[in-house]
């Protein structure tokens, strides 16, 4: 605006305003004293130079609104001084935040508009005007979307139709000149689950890493260089409505190598803070803090693709709220251009690349949010860095929609005369396309010139990434054309089995760092001091672990059973075993001395014709050597009938100064000494942790499409942080849907599946452990009439399936009641004499039913169902 830099006079005489330059404002004490103070720290540096009013574009188009100076400092003021209710005007704010950015006190003005407006909104506006419905409704799309999104061309037809927008006009008061964006036929997050979610971005950043040859990240830590990851905050409108945004988000930053999680996420509250709807905004806030935060507890920084949605987190949270880890998550969010400019060079990697004739010259915009930010430059010159390309600024005025502000029919008219300047700028530009990182700047110069709008994203991706994309595309054709020729549910049953562990467990890399640091003392040829590794049940502890020794056996060792560890300045040190040992499948000394010597020994180990004691002498004599070392982990050390922690201690007493030992389960050993070891405590999975670990495990078990993302975050939250469970579940709701012969998991399946998981359950690899005889006991039980029947009768009709007699039948369902497998239940007596019980298992029936290599006459193939004992 050409008036924005020119001297306002407000009470300043020409002379004083000419005054000596070394002269400096004093201050004007706004507020008196008072230890309740309604505004923030710095408020009262206000001195009345009104350049915040000159840059606001509202006052500048309409003679009615007072300013920012107004709703800020002075309303305050008055409010403070003369008990003055807030007045209506605040509502006019369209809340562009340019004022914060052109004070040069630094006063907080947004930030005493957004408060001004909540109370206006609480304390003068009734709840059930048409206002307050309609600035409810605004403020909350992110409530709306999903429900739009579940019929999206339904959905984009009514809304469409010019009686829709007029009864939006006469009856809520939306203006009905705008069209209403249209919603995506698949949001991002589908297509984020469908591709495989965290899992494969994790394996495209490997491989895109690898193929630049390990390219250099500026990091704290240098050793992080390999573990590049970004905390996606995609906001409501890339989900529903612009998901390639999101999507090219995603494939430019998997081209520099990182990792990309998807946390769950609410509104970023930028509309409900524009609304005054405060309290819908700090319930926002609080779900994103929180899980922001966790991402950033992994590693990750926080990437934002639309400029509203960082500033809000960025100034708006730590200004207006006080969580725990507010001002962390604020610290650590970043826009998504802006961190590929100080994080990598982009504009070197730019450098020779072009876009061929999609796109040529772009017309602009940066928004209101981006310039609040520091930000509005980037863009031009990182279009400069492309061939062919031209991005001519259209100026720094704003585009006059501000979110939901121009979707009131009251504000339409004030909307479109603050986007005349872009819009003339615009029309002047040698282009016919639009740019911006705004998506409602976006709606605004598309509706004021009729031009296509990209955003920023994109067009990196299609210097970046469009030629290998299109490298890709047979592949990408073939692979599809092979999902629909095989119509089954499940592709790969080991991906999707509970009892399979992955080389690398998802969610879990910080835990894996701190037994790392624990177990560093290896490397040089040193025993670590013993470990203690504890979680609740469906945690991680196994997999943390069989995944950690699997890596140190594989990547330092010279075979898959032996490592030669070396000292830091790479001479040979002693050889060093990281030995696993399940429990449930190691009960007696003879088991597990096998068990380790099938690792650190190099000769079969006999299985018979060979006595314990014989054994405990090869290992001995294995282990005595000092050159020699053996770091053991005992799993399950707390269930019953497996080797207790002290046994296996007693054990390898004979070896003790060559070994040391890892106690794994859900609790430490009894007599467990803090002083002499250490403990590790894995927390159950966090939501978003374990909606990634769903999302993987179907992205590879499952065929493509056959589960949506919603049914991923409700098994998710029924799991409540038991991965146990939830893959169990899923696995069993894929042989229902298999078997009943769906082309999709459906909700019914994964609500049966839920009831067969038995609350407080045990882990179904417990049954896999159990001999074949006992196993086939357990598939006869599920099968059984069960209801209200007595032990005797239920072990009577599993002796006449099966070639066991009644007597053995009934001990072993006595044996599995005492292990916890199964679980008695008292049944109702009816005379004297002892109360009669039932049994009913603590298992996942059909999980195991499947996975069992015990077989029944009733059993029958369900997708490839019957398969190894894993």
């Amino acid at each position: 605006m050409s008036e924005a830099e020119q001297p306002i006079d407000d009470g300043v005489s020409s002379d004083q305003s000419s005054g000596d330059a070394d002269d400096e404002f004093e201050p004007v004490q706004v507020f008196p004293e008072s230890e309740e103070m309604d505004l923030r720290p710095g408020a009262d540096n206000c001195y009345k130079c009104s350049t915040c009013d000159t840059n606001c574009p509202v006052a500048e188009v309409d003679d009615e609104f007072p300013g920012p100076k107004f709703q800020g400092p002075e309303q305050w003021r008055l409010k403070r001084q003369d008990d003055h209710d807030i007045d209506e005007s605040v509502m006019k704010c369209s809340n562009c935040m340019r004022c914060d950015s052109s004070c040069p006190s630094d006063v907080p003005l947004s930030q005493m508009h957004n408060t001004a407006r909540a109370e206006y909104v609480e304390e003068n506006m009734s709840k059930f005007s048409r206002e307050y419905i309609r600035n409810r409704m605004l403020a909350n799309y992110r409530r709306l979307a999903p429900l739009a999104s579940m019929f999206p061309r339904t959905a984009n037809f009514v809304m469409g139709l010019s009686v829709t927008k007029w009864l939006g006009e006469k009856t809520l008061g939306v203006t009905s000149e705008r069209d209403f964006p249209e919603f995506a036929t698949e949001t991002f997050l589908e297509w984020w689950t469908k591709r495989g979610g965290n899992a494969t971005s994790k394996k495209r950043a490997q491989e895109a890493r690898a193929a630049r040859g390990g390219a250099h990240v500026e990091t704290e830590d240098e050793d992080e260089d390999e573990d590049k990851r970004i905390a996606y905050f995609h906001g409501c409108y890339s989900n529903y409505n612009t998901p390639e945004v999101a999507k090219a988000l995603v494939r430019v930053y998997e081209h520099f190598g990182y990792e990309i999680m998807v946390p769950d996420q609410s509104c970023s509250g930028t509309p409900m803070f524009a609304n005054g709807m405060l309290d819908d905004a700090s319930r926002a806030a609080e779900t994103n803090v929180r899980e922001l935060a966790a991402a950033i507890e992994d590693g990750a920084d926080i990437i934002a693709s639309c400029s509203s949605c960082s500033m809000s987190i960025r100034q708006e949270y730590p200004e207006l709220f006080d969580f725990e880890d507010t001002d962390t998550v604020a610290e650590h969010t970043w826009d998504a251009v802006e961190y590929l400019r100080v994080h990598e060079d982009l504009e070197a990697e730019l450098e020779g690349t072009s876009v061929g004739d999609e796109f040529d010259e772009f017309a602009y915009h940066a928004p209101c949010h981006s310039r609040n930010q520091g930000l509005d430059g980037q863009t031009i010159e990182v279009m400069d860095a492309i061939d062919g390309i031209e991005a001519h600024d259209v100026g720094d005025s704003c585009s006059g929609i501000s979110g939901t502000y121009g979707w009131k029919e009251e504000n339409y008219e004030t909307s479109m005369k603050i986007g005349e300047d872009m819009f003339e700028h615009m029309a002047a530009a040698e282009a016919e396309t639009g740019l911006t990182e705004c998506p409602t700047c976006s709606m605004q110069m598309e509706h004021g010139t009729g031009y296509d709008i990209r955003h920023t994203l994109e067009v990196l991706e299609a210097a970046l990434v469009g030629s290998s994309s299109l490298m890709n595309l047979q592949e990408r054709i073939a692979r599809r054309r092979s999902a629909r020729q095989d119509r089954s549910i499940i592709v790969d049953r080991d991906h999707l089995s509970p009892v399979v562990h992955r080389q690398e467990p998802v969610g879990r890399g910080p835990v894996l760092e701190q037994l790392l640091d624990t177990l560093e003392p290896a490397f040089d040829g040193e025993l670590p001091s013993p470990v203690a590794v504890v979680g609740p049940a469906g945690a991680g502890t196994s997999a943390v672990v069989t995944a950690l020794f699997g890596a140190l056996n594989d990547r330092l060792g010279e075979s898959s059973r032996s490592i030669a560890t070396t000292t830091r300045a790479g001479s040979t040190g002693p050889v060093t075993w990281f030995v696993y040992v399940d429990g449930r499948r190691v009960e007696s000394a003879f088991a597990f001395y096998q068990a380790v010597l099938s690792v650190i020994s190099t000769e079969p180990v006999p299985e018979s014709g060979i006595g314990t004691d014989d054994l405990g002498e090869r290992l001995t004599t294995h282990l005595t050597r000092h050159d020699r070392r053996a770091v053991v982990a005992i799993d399950h050390h707390d269930e019953p009938e497996t080797l207790c922690y002290d046994r296996v201690c007693e054990l390898l007493a004979p070896v003790s100064d060559s070994v040391s030992t890892i106690a794994v389960g859900q609790t430490e050993p009894g007599d467990w000494d803090a002083d002499a070891g250490s403990t590790i405590t894995i927390p159950a999975y966090r939501h978003h942790e374990l909606v990634d670990v769903i999302t993987d495990r179907a992205s590879t078990g499952l065929a493509p499409g056959v589960l949506d993302h919603e049914s991923v975050r409700e098994l998710a939250v029924w799991a409540d942080g038991n991965a146990h469970d939830a893959l169990a579940a899923l696995f069993s709701a894929a042989v229902l849907a298999s078997t009943t012969g769906a082309d999709h998991v459906e909700d019914g399946h994964l609500e049966q599946a839920q009831t067969a998981v038995p609350s407080h359950g045990v882990h179904v690899d417990r049954t896999l452990a159990l001999s074949e005889t006992r196993q086939q006991v357990l598939a006869h039980l599920v099968d059984v009439d069960r209801d209200g029947r007595p032990i005797r009768e239920i072990a009577g009709d599993i002796a006449d399936r099966s070639t066991l007699t009644n007597g053995t039948v009934k001990r072993f369902l006595y044996e599995l009641a005492d292990r916890g497998v199964i679980e008695r239940v008292p049944l109702p007596t009816t005379g004297s004499g002892r109360r009669p019980s039932s049994v009913e298992p603590r298992f996942p029936p059909l999980v195991f039913r499947t996975l069992s290599s015990a077989s029944t006459d009733t059993d029958s193939d369900t997708d490839g169902a019957n398969g190894e004992n894993s």
